[in-house]
Formats: C-alpha cells, structure tokens, sequence
C-alpha cells in the first residue's frame, strides 16, 4: 500500500523546514506586488464602487452616525450587491488612509500573503511534504491570474472571500479528522458563510464534501446533514443577491438556461483554464465575442492539459491519491459561477480574477500530485522539484511584469483592448486621455466607443458615451492652436464630432434634456446662437429645473445685450441653487446692465423678486444702492 498523506504528516519534517517554507510563501510574493500600482482610481468600477460610495466613509464617522452606518452596511446592499464585508474591508482602509492609494494596496498585498501562507499550511496538512506543498503555494501565489485581486482594489472582494474560505478549510479539516471536536464544524460553517458576504459563490458548500471524499469519509447521511447549515447559507446568500442585485441592476429575470447552453459559457470555462495553465493577454475583462479568438490557438494546450489531467488523476486515485482529480473538480465548480453569471447578466466573459478563489483548491491537489509521483519513483522528485521552480519562476516574472502594467492607466486599458473591443475599454481610456489633456487620443478613443454602441454592442447604447464625447470635442476644439490653417482644420474636424455625437443622441433620446443642452453647447460654439436658443428652449420644456440650460441661454442673451430675456433665467438659477455665488453674480451682471439702460420697466419686476427673496445677499445690497442712486423712474 502506498504511504498516505496522515502517515506521512504523522512522521513530521523538522520544524525549521516549516517555518522557513512558510517565510517562502510570505516572502516571494511580496517581492512580487510591493510596489504600488500606480496612485490612481481606475474610472472602472473604483470610483462607482469605492470613490462614490458613502458606506466606504462609514468609520471615518464619529459617535453615533458610525453606529448607524455600520448597521446600514449590513442591512443593505453595496452597489446592488450584498457584500458587507467588503465594504467593511474598504471602511477599514479609508478610515486609516484616506484615498491614499498605497494604503489600499498594503492592505490588499497583506491578504494575499496571509493566503498564500494559509494555503501553504493546508496543503501541509493534506498532503504531508514540505516541499510539494511549498512548491504548490508559490504556483498559486506568484500566478498571473492573482495580479488583478492584488491591485484592484474593488476585487478586495476575492482576498476576503478566499481568506474566510481557507479559515473555513482548516476548520472543517480539524473536525473531519476528528468528528467529536464539533465546535469546528461550527466554526467552519461560520467562516463559508462569511466568505459568502464578501463574494457569493454558491459552490463553497461543496469544499467540505471535497474534503471528505479526500480524507476517504465513508459516505453517510450525517455527511450530508451536518453540512445544511452551510447549504442554506451559501443558497439565501445566492437567492439574495440575485433579487437585490442582478435583476435589480437588469430590471429582468437572468436567461440562466441559456447561459448554461449557449457558446460563450463553453469559451469563458475554456478562457478561464487556459489562462489557468498557460497565462497569455491578460485583461481586466473579455467581450464574449472574442473569447475564442484569445484563446486562439492556446486551444491544443486546453485539449493536452485536460486530457493529461484526467489520465493523471485517474492514474494517482488508483494508487490512491485523490488530491488531483478532486482539486480539479473543485476548481471546476468554483469557477462555474462566475461563468455562468458572465453570461446571463453581461456581455463580457468571466475574468482571469475569478479563477483566484478556485485556485485555492487546485492547489493542495496539484501538491498531492507531486508528492505521489516522487513516493512512485525516486527520480520523480528531483524531476518535479527542477520543472516546480522553473514553472515558479517563469510565473514569477510574467506576474512581476503583469504587476508593473498597473503602474500605468492608459498601458493597462490598452492591454484590455489587445484582448478585443469593448466600448466601455475605449471610454476608460479616453477618459485618461482627457484627464492628461492628450485630446486628439482621447477623442479617437470616445469615437471608437460610440462606433460599438452604434454597431455590435448596441445593447450598451448609454447617452453617457455621447455626451462625453461631446464634451471632450470641445475641448479638444478649444484646445486646437490658433490663428494657423492646420489648428482651424483641426477646430473644425472637433466640432464636427461634437455636433454629430451630440444631435445623435438627441435623436435616440429625445426626452433627455441633458442631450439638448449638449447640442446647444456645439451650435454656440460654431457660433449657431439661434439654433443654439432653439435646442435650450426644449431642455427646459423638457426640465425647467436643468441648471446648466439655465445659465447657456441666459448666458445667449446676456452677450446678445437682451437682459430682460437674461434675468428671469438667472433669477430661476438662483433660486435652484441659492448657494451658488457664481449665479447671485450672473443675476447681478444682468440686472445692473438692465438698469444702466433705463430698461427698468423690464428688469424691475426681476429684481424685486430678487431683493424679496434673497434680502440679506451681497448683491441685494448693490441693486439698492443702484437703484437708490437713480432715483425714483
């Protein structure tokens, strides 16, 4: 009979090789992701899910309103999401430093390294040897695919889940060896079900029946009882996020079936394994209809691995070690639902991050595989041992170099592009390009964008992308040298995209105001004040309360010297926001012109109305010293 994983654990390697195993596992990935990714927000997610979001304020409250925020963090839903323990994850990191972003990292880069040195122990005690269990740690823990959960900070999420995952693993380990020790079933039930409030992945009920098939539990229906607890756990989690997120955030029932029979999930599961085994064109997400070219023809290497895998693992569970096949069945499971969710709620696949949970399972069994083939040939060691480093280092540095794109936005939603096109990865990136004022690159990318939504992502069409476009035209217009042919071709080409972006969306949502304000902004710019009158006028039909239109068409008649036509705009502005200084003084332009010109019988009643409401105000007090200084008429 071949040696078993209790046996050889029960010998014991000496402690120094544990603990400097353990200082491995710390140190190799810290070197690693040390460095800070860069001092930005990714407009992707961050600033919605963290930089806007109030609960992430929660401690940095005092006395009573953190009490009532951190209540409301566990009573209610985070972006239409129930992931309280992420928002606490965050809360945490904001309390102590701010928007400082390498705060954020420090603490994401320290969950990661407390995984890897809980996963290297739980390898240890399933597997019994040091060194496959080192070597088995430091695959999951330099791969590419952890890059993303370490330095998006929104993914903190999948370091909190893994980590509840793994105390969970321990726990159910101790009790399953032990049966009597029962707090640790309780104990273990507690932390999956925690890690459901970080990330819900309904599969984590079955890590234990995973466990027990491994420690060879005879197959009861007390295997089956003592797990409901975490049965109904891990499903009310699922049940509830899908009502109070996903269909909410949809506003329909999910095509579940579909997704499971459609052709996407079959290139998610295959974009997923493979970037598992051989990690190529990373990206922070990949449209369905690309998958198959990504994977492209990395395809053999997806047929050779699965075919190796199971001939393997069927080979080792004949001599008794299970480790492989059951890991592999867990990664399998674990990856399942972010598959499937890719498919019937987005059109983007899942990605590579997702694969960081379920890692978590591959690897025990990928270090039960090494050990069982040095136990079956003394010669297999040494070879395992040199393809083991060798596969860590060549990770090692793919990781490091995965690492460093993060230092910089635009590189890294280029790189999101290399892996297919994506109106959302084009608006990213001409985002950044506005914010570094590299217009001409930033109005190419917003073109781009508009392009896809027009054409094959038609189902993303959000007034969104039009009105930055808008918007970032005309900077670019504005932005364009002067007094030259080449700068007022190039004022020209600009305004042209304003106009044309801006009109189409006018036409595909025609009771947007916002939209008719956009237009009006292009027709003033080309100097199309009549036009531009026309299209305010319908923002205000279809908003009497839209700010903006306000203060443009005021603005109009202001410069065209109608200021009885100005004032009640500027007065409905004021009154909208009546802390808004800039409009008090608009208001006071055009009321003290109105009154240089005599125009009192058409200013006055605006000004009165003025002075009722707002009698205190600093412009108050000059309209009467005008109007005291012109005397009566």
């Amino acid at each position: 009979m071949p040696e078993t994983s209790s046996e050889a654990a029960e010998a014991g390697p000496p402690r120094r090789a544990l603990v400097g195993a353990t200082l491995v596992s710390l140190l190799a990935p810290l070197l690693v992701y040390w460095p800070t990714p860069g001092d930005y927000w990714i407009r992707f997610d961050n600033e919605i899910l963290i930089r806007q979001e109030p609960m992430v304020r929660a401690l940095a409250l005092a006395g009573a309103a953190r009490g009532r925020a951190l209540v409301e963090m566990f009573t209610s839903v985070h972006n239409d999401l129930y992931q309280p323990l992420l928002t606490l994850s965050l809360a945490i990191d904001y309390a102590l430093f701010g928007w400082d972003r390498s705060g954020f990292h420090l603490h994401s880069l320290l969950l990661h390294l407390a995984i890897a040195a809980g996963l290297f122990w739980l390898a240890y005690r399933l597997v019994g040897v040091v060194w496959a269990s080192l070597l088995a740690t430091l695959l999951f823990a330099l791969h590419p695919l952890a890059v993303e959960p370490v330095s998006w900070v929104i993914h903190r999420t999948l370091l909190v889940t893994a980590a509840w995952v793994l105390v969970g693993s321990h726990a159910y380990l101790g009790y399953a060896r032990r049966p009597e020790r029962w707090p640790w079933l309780a104990l273990a039930t507690a932390a999956y079900g925690l890690s459901c409030m970080a990330k819900v992945i309904p599969s984590i009920a079955l890590i234990p029946f995973l466990l027990d098939a491994w420690l060879r539990r005879p197959p009861s229906a007390r295997l089956v009882l003592e797990k409901l607890p975490l049965l109904l756990v891990a499903g009310g989690f699922t049940l509830l996020n899908l009502r109070v997120g996903q269909l909410k955030a949809s506003g329909a029932e999910p095509d579940l079936w579909g997704s499971v029979t459609s052709g996407g999930t079959a290139g998610g599961f295959a974009l997923s394994l493979v970037n598992t085994v051989m990690p190529q064109r990373l990206a922070l997400f990949y449209p369905t209809a690309d998958v198959w070219s990504i994977v492209g023809a990395r395809w053999l290497v997806l047929a050779v691995t699965l075919a190796g895998l199971l001939a393997l693992g069927l080979w080792l569970w004949r001599r008794g070690a299970r480790g492989l096949l059951l890991g592999c069945l867990g990664w399998l499971a674990l990856v399942a639902p972010f598959v499937l969710a890719a498919n019937a709620f987005r059109d983007v696949a899942t990605a590579d991050r997702y694969s960081y949970v379920a890692m978590l399972v591959l690897a025990p069994g990928v270090a039960d595989a090494l050990a069982a083939l040095a136990r079956a040939a003394p010669t297999a060691r040494r070879l395992a041992l040199a393809t083991g480093w060798a596969l860590v280092l060549v990770l090692g540095l793919q990781a490091r170099a995965q690492a460093r794109l993060w230092s910089d936005e635009a590189s890294l939603w280029r790189a999101a592009l290399a892996g297919g096109s994506h109106p959302v990865a084009y608006g990213a990136l001409g985002t950044v390009y506005s914010r570094r004022q590299q217009w001409p690159q930033a109005v190419e990318a917003y073109e781009r964008a508009v392009e896809l939504i027009e054409g094959p992502y038609a189902s993303q069409a959000m007034p969104l992308f039009y009105t930055t476009l808008t918007q970032i035209a005309l900077g670019a217009a504005a932005a364009a040298p002067k007094n030259t042919p080449e700068g007022s071709a190039l004022r020209d080409r600009y305004l042209e995209s304003a106009s044309r972006a801006a009109s189409r969306a006018a036409e595909r949502w025609p009771d947007v105001a916002e939209l008719h304000y956009q237009v009006a902004r292009v027709d003033h710019r080309r100097g199309e004040d009549g036009q531009a009158i026309e299209a305010l006028e319908r923002a205000l039909r279809l908003d009497r309360s839209h700010a903006p239109a306000l203060e443009a068409l005021g603005g109009i008649f202001e410069l065209r010297g109608e200021y009885a036509r100005a004032a009640p705009l500027y007065l409905r502005w004021v009154a909208l926001r009546p802390r808004d200084a800039r409009a008090h003084e608009r208001f006071l332009s055009v009321a003290l012109a109105g009154l240089e010109q005599r125009d009192r019988q058409a200013v006055g009643p605006w000004v009165e109305r003025y002075l009722e409401r707002f009698p205190d105000s600093e412009p108050s007090r000059r309209l009467r010293e005008r109007l005291a200084a012109a005397g009566p008429g």
